[in-house]
């Protein structure tokens, strides 16, 4: 198609995600998926200086906290 349009990064993001799946369980994968809203809260204020409200940090907060809940050393802790 057009290689330096970007077709290439949304091309293959699903083949990774998928063969992502083949090394863990998909409730380990699924909550480091949703860090991309993470980093495009970031890139916001870097770049457009766009300030996050009270929502967008508390949804920043419950994507981390969940991604560190689902991390395998945190379930074998707890077993």
């Amino acid at each position: 198609m057009f290689p330096g349009r970007g077709w290439y990064p949304s091309q293959c993001q699903p083949d990774f995600y998928v063969s992502c799946l083949s090394f863990a369980p998909a409730g380990q994968i699924a909550p480091v998926n949703y860090i991309a809203i993470n980093f495009a809260g970031v890139w916001g204020f870097l770049r457009w200086h766009e300030m996050p409200d009270l929502y967008s940090v508390i949804g920043f907060g419950i994507i981390l906290l969940a991604i560190l809940l689902c991390r395998p050393l945190f379930q074998r802790e707890n077993s």
